[in-house]
């Protein structure tokens, strides 16, 4: 009966050992998930942000007036609102 219960334990401890090393795994593939979803929600709202600063044609006013003769275009946002939003252009 004593070498049934050691082996038991023998068993137990084998089980034990697999199962740490597996939540381990579980563990570590977790936090990985966890890491990408941050960066997919960093991303996201960076996307969310440069859409925002867009612009479009038709955002703006064209307008055309001749120099010395040459054509020379214009062009004249429509909203100001939307230039105060762009971002200042880093100098490096």
């Amino acid at each position: 009966m004593t070498k049934t219960v050691k082996e038991i334990e023998q068993i137990q401890d084998i089980i034990d050992f697999i199962c740490s090393k597996h939540q381990t795994n579980v563990d570590d593939k977790l936090f990985k998930l966890y890491e990408i979803r941050n960066k997919m929600l960093y991303y996201e709202n960076e996307l969310a942000e440069l859409k925002q600063q867009q612009l479009y044609k038709e955002d703006f006013d064209e307008y055309c007036q001749y120099v010395n003769g040459r054509r020379e275009d214009t062009f004249i946002i429509k909203d100001k609102s939307l230039y105060k939003k762009l971002p200042n252009k880093d100098v490096k």
